[in-house]
């Protein structure tokens, strides 16, 4: 009897290891349990948006298999030959590898909702591979976003891309977006030479920093540098790490953090297109000075909501908001006169704030 067994362990076994997928077949061709499904789900790598469109079911149907099972033979081996038909995806160090074997990098697609790091198309050796950033750049971080979003993890830091004639970077929490492009200020070459920077992975032009680390990298900057180009940061961007320099000449600051990994939103189809309806100048200081003043009185139940009220472009800018006590909120700021609208007459004389 126990001969008996033994041979029919080793008939089994070898089955397995000469055919493992008509061995799977078989086993489904009765039923399918929830526990395998899910198995051979994470196997073949296959999401459960992946297997409703290719089935034409309804992510709840997946759902609810995937705590069940399928009872149904003919079900059951459709279900399995959609999972299995998806060949299992290459580690990612084996996928990297192979990339770097090509000749030419391929420029991933830019879709509706991701922003591509591929800096728009453009080919990455003709982008600078050192960036030298202003320190004012260093007050993104306030509108990185604190959290890991679940979608676009890579919100909680600072996205910087090499452009042809400098750099643009941006950070945003969902809520705020703020962008900053411009010309690096001076030639990298003059920066002095700093032995972290030279030995600093490079090659990529695209590059999402923590924001934590981007804050201690400005804090290094001297207030009052000994020369001018040593009033900015250097940056270099590589595969999977970058590198912040700042130095007085006398010390340096090295910051190599590893990049942020997840999704950029894209930023791009955010901004309005088209010319505005009409654009109204302000000071900047004096609005943040307004705002902070209506913050006082606005209601924290509704998100400190202030209500901003246009009805020219010559007349002063309302600001309204109502405090959780019923207190009333009311403001004005006088916008600006742009250069060229002082050049033509006006037929009544700009408003003033009371």
């Amino acid at each position: 009897m126990f001969a008996f067994l033994f041979a029919l362990t080793e008939v089994v076994q070898s089955a397995i290891a000469n055919n493992p997928g008509a061995v799977a077949a078989a086993a489904t061709a009765v039923a399918i349990t929830g526990s395998a499904l899910v198995a051979l789900m994470r196997k073949h790598r296959v999401k459960n948006k992946e297997l409703a469109e290719q089935l034409g079911v309804s992510g709840k149907e997946v759902t609810q298999a995937r705590k069940s099972g399928i009872n149904d033979p003919d079900q059951a081996a459709r279900w399995q030959n959609a999972i299995t038909s998806k060949p299992i995806p290459e580690p990612r160090s084996r996928r990297r590898r192979h990339r770097n074997r090509q000749a030419e990098p391929e420029i991933p697609a830019t879709g509706p909702e991701t922003q591509s790091d591929s800096n728009n198309g453009q080919p990455q050796n003709s982008l600078p591979q050192e960036l030298l950033l202003p320190a004012n750049l260093a007050v993104l971080v306030k509108a990185a976003a604190r959290e890991q979003h679940c979608r676009f993890g890579a919100t909680t830091g600072i996205r910087l891309t090499a452009t042809s004639d400098g750099y643009q970077a941006e950070a945003t929490n969902g809520r705020i977006l703020a962008r900053v492009k411009g010309a690096m200020p001076f030639n990298p070459q003059d920066y002095p030479d700093v032995p972290a920077l030279e030995s600093a992975p490079q090659g990529e032009t695209v590059g999402t920093i923590p924001a934590e680390v981007w804050s201690k990298a400005f804090k290094g900057v001297p207030r009052r540098p000994v020369k001018s180009v040593l009033g900015t940061v250097a940056a270099v961007l590589g595969k999977d790490q970058s590198t912040l320099v700042s130095t007085d000449l006398e010390n340096a600051n090295v910051q190599s953090p590893r990049l942020v990994e997840g999704r950029w939103p894209n930023t791009d189809q955010v901004f309005p297109k088209g010319k505005p309806r009409f654009t109204i100048n302000v000071d900047a200081k004096l609005l943040i000075d307004l705002l902070q003043v209506a913050l006082a009185f606005s209601s924290q139940d509704h998100n400190n909501k202030v209500t901003m009220e246009f009805h020219d472009r010559n007349n002063p800018i309302a600001i309204r908001t109502k405090s959780d006590h019923g207190q009333e909120f009311s403001g004005l700021i006088v916008p600006l006169v742009v250069t060229e609208e002082a050049q033509q007459p006006r037929e009544q004389p700009q408003a003033q704030a009371a």
